[in-house]
């Protein structure tokens, strides 16, 4: 059962080569190697551990690994916020967040000193693990929650797939939490051999977490791939073409697919529609549908759509029955939740509030 251990790092190790491999490397891909070279750390040094039934000491390489599950919470949130950010950067009391884990790394190597350890142990070192990292986890879910209040209205369809992507990490670190305290629940209760088995759950839910996150990197964002740019793109900055493509045709053919179905399934109708869902509805792979729009519509992806849901705006207006709905219900009818978005983005593309469109038609 102690592969386990081997199965876990193998997955970070591929998510680390691949990362260092690429270039254009930003602070967001740094942090997040990191994480991944501590998790292959530790299930390297677990996997000794359980290898030798638990009778494995080796100085520092020991204490080390008792205190790097303190990092994973500070990281993730330090890793989210950089990911979102355009203006992120580490500050001098930035550094105060790190002090649990120095703080618990210098107890560790002074139980170790005056050996202590299976005194300690039975009580319980992960405690201070348990207690540090949720609150991480919950100011990083927290922040994502309020930052996905504001794509829809401000900002690129590269910003919603790193929150996507975040989203994942967060709540598969929440979901290790909560495997984390019923592994120590499990192992406080239980003694002997069965003692620890608490830890193969753990191990065993983070294999399969990380198997997951592979699946989510490859094939439903681009978070492992190289940054030429700044990736996060406001709606109002210049948008990316494929002029280098070596294979237009593909894409014009994609392109003609997706008009089919925007003309046809209308899924700019859904307020919540992202890149994602157009791409499951359209049946083309989120990396290129967004290449093809950037090429084909010169738009980005919410432009894109918003232009559908103001020409329906401005045909629905025009109709007789007009007086029986307020301007803004139209506007959620064709896909826009909220008034703000509404009235920037059809001053943006009409040149006018919807209101003077109004009147302008009579």
């Amino acid at each position: 059962m102690e592969y386990l251990f081997v199965l876990a790092g193998g997955f970070a190790l591929l998510f680390l080569i691949i990362l260092i491999s690429n270039k254009g490397k930003r602070t967001d891909h740094w942090i997040l190697a990191l994480l991944l070279i501590l998790i292959i750390t530790s299930s390297y040094y677990v996997f000794l551990l359980y290898h030798k039934n638990g009778d494995y000491y080796q100085p520092i390489f020991s204490e080390i690994n008792y205190a790097i599950p303190l990092l994973y919470g500070v990281l993730l949130w330090f890793y989210s916020r950089s990911l979102l950010l355009r203006d992120f950067s580490f500050k001098k009391l930035d550094i105060l967040h790190f002090l649990p884990f120095v703080i618990f790394l210098a107890y560790v190597f002074y139980m170790m000193l005056n050996q202590k350890i299976e005194v300690e142990h039975k009580m319980g070192y992960p405690l201070i693990k348990l207690i540090i990292n949720p609150i991480y986890i919950f100011l990083t879910l927290n922040f994502l929650n309020r930052f996905n209040k504001k794509i829809q209205d401000k900002y690129s369809f590269d910003l919603q797939e790193h929150h996507y992507w975040l989203s994942w990490v967060a709540y598969g670190g929440l979901g290790l939490w909560i495997v984390a305290c019923l592994g120590n629940i499990f192992n406080y209760l239980n003694e002997g051999q069965y003692n620890l088995l608490g830890d193969y759950f753990l191990v065993g839910f983070l294999a399969l977490f990380l198997f997951i996150l592979a699946y989510v990197g490859f094939n439903r964002t681009k978070i492992f791939q190289a940054v030429q740019e700044d990736v996060v793109i406001d709606m109002e900055e210049e948008i990316p073409t494929l002029e280098k493509s070596n294979d237009k045709k593909e894409y014009k053919e994609q392109f003609d697919k997706l008009l089919a179905v925007m003309n046809t399934d209308k899924p700019y109708l859904d307020s919540q529609l992202s890149l994602h869902k157009l791409a499951t509805i359209s049946k083309i792979p989120a990396g290129k549908l967004s290449s093809v729009i950037n090429t084909y519509a010169d738009q980005n992806f919410y432009d894109f759509v918003n232009t559908y849901r103001v020409k329906l705006i401005k045909e629905r207006l025009r109709t007789d029955d007009m007086e029986l709905y307020s301007i803004l219900g139209i506007a959620e009818e064709c896909g826009f939740n909220s008034k703000a978005s509404f009235n920037r983005v059809f001053k943006k593309m009409e040149g006018k509030t919807p209101t003077q469109y109004l009147k302008s038609i009579g």
